[in-house]
């Protein structure tokens, strides 16, 4: 499944920009519906159309961040990208708090797990037909938005720039775009090994049974969402952070969120199985702090890359797939090596992957626009202008 997103990222990033959200968006929930309703049916003809139908659950997977992206662009304010990134991208905490307890209820059920597909091909074919009636890719586009609204929206935004170019090559050689790069490789590890593996961990690891673990294991995502949604609250509202220059603030929450993470996994490695309530406990609180990275690193994104962040999130997305891919070779390798299959060895490097890649973004993270997208921050009157054609550098 992931396999087949890391190679079609390219293909999303290209539909996304010559297709528009909406439509793009519509032909990857389409599959993803269709592909997920035949899964019961492929398990029972055999590996062949086992593999095709994950494949096909796959491939929808590349679309999620540069739709993100695309959207975040084009319909957040100025003010508050940071909350909208949030909400946006609380897919990732949200899905497995309906998937975990549900999938572990009705596979315990007489209903059976084929249900567990049906239900999610019936709930992607509600949302994705609420999507296509009242998403368009432009808020110009929406007649539900008023004048007033639209105001709001496309203060402080710049103007598009006719003919720019993709600034391929300037991008992929700015500092601050392989901070961000680096520092949400390290962050999709450690949300991987929450939202993913944690009912694997509670079950086989900690001892408890499968239904108990399936409903447990949506804790953490849980946590997670409402530190991300406190994290942007604090970043906007509260007066000690709002005095703080953007780019400070952006290294301020990353710092919380990969430090703080880090040093509670590390803390969890030396805590033994046995204790099992402390053990839940560090899950949770770590999952929590990863919360924070929404006003970091995920925040810098679209102020870095501005009209160009569908861009950048296309190769988060490929990250986002890479480790999706790698992650469980990874875990039972490093387990492996380990007496009674202990996972110590996994929260250390995920600890030391995040201490890491927050001392690059502190070092080269930014939270202003990049001088390749064509735009700049006036002082005076605090909105962002446009800027010369000439100035814009790096072009491919």
């Amino acid at each position: 499944m992931s396999g087949a997103a890391v190679l079609i990222v390219p293909v999303s990033v290209y539909l996304v920009k010559r297709l528009g959200a909406r439509r793009a968006f519509i032909l990857a929930g389409m599959l993803s519906a269709i592909s997920t309703a035949f899964m019961p049916m492929a398990a029972y003809s055999g590996v062949s159309a086992f593999i095709i139908a994950r494949i096909g659950q796959g491939i929808p997977l590349a679309f999620n961040l540069p739709i993100i992206g695309s959207i975040t662009s084009g319909w957040s304010t100025v003010k508050y990208s940071g909350i909208f990134m949030a909400i946006a991208s609380g897919f990732v905490q949200l899905a497995p708090v309906f998937t975990m307890p549900m999938a572990g209820i009705v596979c315990t059920s007489s209903l059976g797990w084929p249900m567990v597909y049906y239900i999610h091909a019936a709930v992607t074919i509600l949302l994705f037909t609420l999507w296509a009636i009242f998403y368009k890719d432009s808020p110009q586009r929406q007649p539900l938005v008023t004048k007033k609204e639209l105001d709001v929206i496309t203060f402080g935004k710049s103007p598009p720039i006719s003919r720019q170019r993709a600034p391929i090559l300037a991008m992929f050689t700015s500092p601050a775009v392989w901070a961000i790069w680096l520092t949400v490789f390290a962050n999709f590890a450690g949300m991987q090994l929450f939202v993913i593996f944690m009912p694997v961990y509670m079950h086989k690891i900690l001892g408890l049974p499968l239904k108990t673990a399936s409903i447990l294991a949506a804790l953490p995502p849980l946590s997670q969402m409402f530190i991300k949604l406190l994290a942007v609250y604090l970043s906007d509202h509260v007066k000690f952070f709002s005095s703080t220059s953007l780019t400070s603030k952006l290294r301020l929450f990353n710092s919380i969120s990969s430090l703080g993470g880090g040093l509670l996994l590390l803390i969890l490695a030396f805590i033994p199985t046995s204790n099992l309530l402390w053990s839940l406990i560090f899950l949770i609180i770590s999952s929590s702090m990863l919360g924070f990275n929404t006003s970091g690193v995920f925040r810098s994104t679209s102020l870095v890359a501005k009209q160009h962040a569908y861009l950048v999130t296309g190769v988060i997305q490929f990250i986002y797939c890479f480790v999706l891919l790698t992650m469980p070779f990874a875990i039972d390798a490093l387990a492996a090596t380990r007496p009674n299959n202990d996972w110590s060895m996994v929260f250390v490097i995920i600890a030391f992957l995040l201490t890491f890649t927050n001392i690059f973004f502190c070092a080269f993270g930014k939270g202003s626009p990049a001088p390749w997208t064509g735009i700049t921050i006036s002082k005076s009157i605090n909105k962002v202008q446009p800027a010369q054609i000439s100035t814009i550098s790096g072009a491919a």
